[in-house]
């Protein structure tokens, strides 16, 4: 079975959906320690590192078959006011490089928000990719076209070793509405009540 690590783990959704599509997932490191927390919870079989990516030398750590990378993305999402001072973690990017060069994995995905393609750290990754002879390519996707049921645009980064073929990204899929997506369940579901707001609310309607 192929393996796989994350960057950045957050919870762990990316690695849920590594495992889904048939990875074992081996570790991932998230530095805030309830998120780690959870992210543990959700992958048991998994070594979640409740640390800063910059601190961990990733020569210490298994290698894997798939590295997953998604950086902090505050600095470049569309919500961010422009009045606001640079933020903390918009070049955290540059410190997945070490572990593409020590683990040079055969596939790597970067995901982030599509005004990551400006981040500098952006380039130097590509930069690494192509100094260690990765082919990759990059485009902007919109979950909404792959069985999600809400519009939301992501960057993402496919890159493979030389000799590996380079995977194609799917075609769009015929869009959902939420009702849709869970239709399925309705059945099941126990008859709804409403908040005391919302027949507070009613009434002042009537």
């Amino acid at each position: 079975m192929p393996t796989s690590a994350t960057l950045f783990t957050g919870g762990g959704g990316a690695d849920i959906g590594l495992e889904m599509a048939g990875f074992q997932s081996l570790w991932g490191i998230e530095r805030d320690e309830k998120i780690a927390a959870a992210a543990q919870l959700n992958l048991p079989e998994s070594q979640i590192i409740n640390a800063c990516v910059s601190r961990i030398d990733p020569r210490l750590l298994e290698p894997v078959d798939l590295l997953w990378m998604s950086p902090p993305c505050q600095q470049y999402s569309q919500a961010r006011r422009g009045d606001l001072e640079d933020h903390q973690d918009k070049d955290a990017g540059v410190f997945c490089l070490p572990y593409i060069e020590a683990l040079c994995p055969k596939w790597i995905i970067l995901e982030n928000v599509p005004g990551y393609v400006k981040a500098t750290s952006f380039k130097e990754i590509l930069g690494c990719l192509q100094r260690l002879n990765y082919f990759f390519h990059w485009k902007v996707l919109n979950a909404a076209d792959y069985g999600v049921p809400q519009n939301r645009n992501r960057l993402i980064l496919w890159a493979v070793r030389e000799g590996l073929n380079l995977p194609f990204f799917p075609m769009p899929q015929r869009r959902i509405g939420w009702y849709e997506a869970i239709s399925y369940n309705l059945a099941a579901l126990p008859d709804s009540k409403l908040a005391d707001w919302q027949i507070k609310r009613l009434e002042e309607i009537r």
